[in-house]
Formats: structure tokens, sequence, C-alpha cells
């Protein structure tokens, strides 16, 4: 399936978000457009930040073009953590933070690679795996560049007010969701049966597939002017773009690369457990540089896999030459995935889960419920992505629910406590009994 194909596919099931999601992107990208248009770009030279996590992170000229328009710049204003903040003073970094710091990420993930290929090739002559080439480094470091565009303020904390089923208190005035919630779902379901995926895409990512895709960034990624070195056609860096920010595993445009934004072991991953650690003041002991030094590229056919992997299986006889790629870890990198995991579980435990933060999160979502009570109708999405810091737009809620209670509660750190806390394994066994009864 080409770029053509897949755009008319989304937007004929997204007809409304289409629309919003246009608007806004082009807004965001006026300036440069603006400038496309004329003629008269600036000259954009490679720019080097200095990163607490990777060090020196070197971005690309068209890095720098895409970075310094509104469409990145308002992630200054998105704390990666959400409210986290309120419990971990420190955990305050916004997401632009994490994306360069992804950016960085891929570039060593992908130096690690290539080290442990050109070794295999070097080795094994008969049956070479493929190298990483410029254009393959250009688009998954695009890919790396553009992958949380779809997030609102909060991060993922926003997200369920954005999902149709989330209710409104009652009132007489009550309105039907816009049309857009519903074609979010549908776009969710939508990427679920072009491709297949680790896990169902997130409304963040449903909704950075669609920014991705919309014509004015197809404008810019198009021109010449600013991709000196794109080495492939703009909706074909679209399509590669697209697979990756959903992790797909097979379908248009994925690859064994994809992997590298979206799957088990990743760079959004190594970025923000390392930057989460980092700011928040707890130490998970990952070694990073061990993992990436054990990552390696696998032909897998359907003679080395197991008699009960038939989906795999399936998948090599079908694919070119009966084989088709993937990135795994060598057996002395086990003990640095064990260590990535455990790290992961104690941050959800002590930092993404603690009880505090789950508390201001669920306040936060209730003072957006109310403020839509109260004005009458649900948020539009142009109203949500404002392009305002996280507590401007709580303040904004404010300004719109007649009783400001849930603003004061956040201001002096009066968020909702906990009254029951209840383990998941629990609730099944719960319900079973509830159900015999």
């Amino acid at each position: 399936m080409q770029a053509k194909e897949l755009k008319s596919r989304v937007r004929a099931s997204t007809s409304a978000l289409s629309e919003r999601i246009d608007a806004l992107v082009a807004d965001w990208l006026k300036p440069l457009l603006a400038n496309i248009d004329r003629g008269c770009l600036p000259e954009f030279r490679p720019k080097q930040v200095n990163d607490p996590i990777w060090g020196t992170i070197e971005l690309l000229p068209w890095e720098v073009a895409l970075l310094d328009t509104n469409l990145l710049q308002r992630m200054r204003g998105v704390r990666q953590l959400g409210l986290a903040q309120l419990v971990f003073p420190s955990a305050s970094y916004d997401r632009l933070e994490h994306i360069i710091g992804t950016v960085g990420a891929v570039e060593e993930t992908l130096r690690a690679l290539s080290r442990q290929i050109e070794r295999w090739n070097r080795d094994t002559r008969d049956s070479p795996l493929p190298s990483v080439s410029d254009k393959d480094r250009y688009a998954i470091r695009l890919a790396a560049l553009l992958h949380d565009i779809g997030h609102g303020p909060f991060s993922h904390a926003i997200e369920p007010v954005m999902q149709t089923d989330a209710a409104l208190p009652s009132s007489e005035s009550d309105s039907p969701a816009p049309d857009w919630r519903d074609e979010l779902n549908t776009l969710q379901f939508l990427l679920k049966d072009l491709y297949q995926l680790n896990a169902s895409p997130s409304v963040s990512e449903a909704i950075a597939v669609m920014m991705v895709l919309s014509p004015s960034l197809t404008k810019v990624l198009a021109s010449d002017a600013i991709f000196t070195e794109r080495g492939r056609p703009a909706e074909e860096l679209q399509v590669i773009i697209v697979a990756a920010i959903i992790g797909a595993v097979d379908g248009p445009g994925a690859s064994h690369l994809s992997a590298l934004i979206s799957s088990q072991i990743d760079a959004d991953k190594l970025d923000y457990l390392a930057r989460d650690a980092y700011h928040a003041g707890l130490e998970i002991g990952f070694d990073t540089s061990r993992l990436l030094a054990r990552l390696e590229l696998l032909a897998v056919r359907a003679d080395n896999l197991d008699d009960g992997l038939v989906d795999l299986r399936k998948r090599a006889s079908e694919s070119p030459d009966g084989r088709f790629y993937q990135i795994g870890i060598a057996a002395a990198g086990f003990g640095s995935f064990e260590q990535m995991l455990i790290g992961r579980t104690f941050l959800y435990d002590r930092l993404y889960h603690h009880h505090k933060v789950r508390a201001a999160e669920a306040t936060a979502q209730r003072l957006i419920l109310v403020a839509q009570r109260d004005r009458k109708r649900r948020f539009e999405l142009d109203e949500i992505f404002l392009g305002v810091a996280d507590d401007t737009f709580l303040g904004c809620g404010a300004i719109f629910a007649d009783s400001d209670a849930m603003w004061l509660a956040f201001r002096y750190d009066q968020a909702a406590s906990t009254a029951l806390q209840i383990s998941g394994a629990v609730v099944p066994t719960a319900l079973n009994l509830l159900s015999a009864n």
C-alpha cells in the first residue's frame, strides 16, 4: 500500500477529524510554509544539544527546521510526566526534551546495530544482513522527532477525556460527542486492521498519524530546499514514519527498523526510562550502553523457528527470500534486558502509578469534564491543543467551571485522597463472585 492509498483510506473514515487536524498543523507550520512559498528559506544548520542522558545530540538541518516550528515548540509546555511534579517536584521536564532525547537514543541504537551488522557481514559472507543506509537513518530519526506530536496537555492523562465514552457529569444540556471523537476511535480500529501491531495505537499515536499525513506536513517533507538529503520521496517517508509511530510489525512502510521507535526495546523507552528516573530522583540501575552493545539483527526463517510459532513461520514463508528481519538481543544481553524490565516495573510502582499522581490526574480529568458541563458543550480539538502550558490549560478549564473548588485543590496540592486501594488481581475474582450471586 502506497501513501496515497493509506491517506485515502484514513481520510475516508475520518473526515471531521482530518479537517480539524489539518487546520491545526497548517497553523503550526504557517511561517515555514510561507517561506517555502516565497522561496526565501533561511539556511538551516546542524545544531548540537547538550543532554543529561545522551551527552551531545546533533540535530540535522531539516530536523532543526521542523524543531523551530510550533508543531514541536508547543511541546515545551507539555510535561512528559503529566502531573507527577505535584509529588516529585523535579519531575517537571517537558515532552520536547524527551523528543530530542529519543532522536539521540535512535542515533546511538543505529550506530550499535550498524557495528553488529558490519561484524556479521565481515565474518559471514554467504548470508549478509541488510546494512543501515543513510536514507534509513534519516527516516527513523524523523520518526523519532515526530513520534509524540499527537500529545495534548498533561500527555497521557488527557486522553480519557478525548474518548467518546468519557461521560459528562449529568446535565440537562448535555450534547452528544462531536463526530471527531467517534472518528478517533474509528481511526484506531482502522490502523489495527491495516497493520500487524505490537499493541493497539493510543489516542496520541492516532492523532500523530493524522498529523504526519496532513497536507501541510506533506508539503514541508516534499521541500527539496529543506530536505537536501532526504533519500526518499516525501510520501514514502510518511508511510515509514507512520509505521514506526504505531509500532507496526508488518504493513505499509513497516520494516525491522520500525521497532526502534515502538517495540519491547525501543529508543522511546530507552530515553524515557532513563530520563524519568533521572528527573524524579529514582535510581533504577539500568545499563543502557551494555544493552545497546548486545542488540542484533536476526534473519528469521521458517526453519529456525519452533513449530508452535505458526504465525511467524507463515510470515517467514511469505516474505521475500523466505525470511524477514527482526531486532533482538544476544544471550549476553539478557541481564541488561532484565534490568530494564525491573526498572520499568519499579517506575510504574513508584512514579507512574503513585497513588497521589493518579489522584491528581483523576482530579484534572474531572475538572475538564465539569468545565465541559458548565459551558454546555465539549471542548473541540483546537481548544484542547491550544499550544499553552499545562497549568494555563487547567486555568482555562477553571474559567468555564461554575465552581473553582477543584482548581484550588490543584493550586494548593489538595487533590483527591485514596479511599480504597484494590489489587488488580482481586478485581476478576470479585466480579466472578458478583455474577455468581
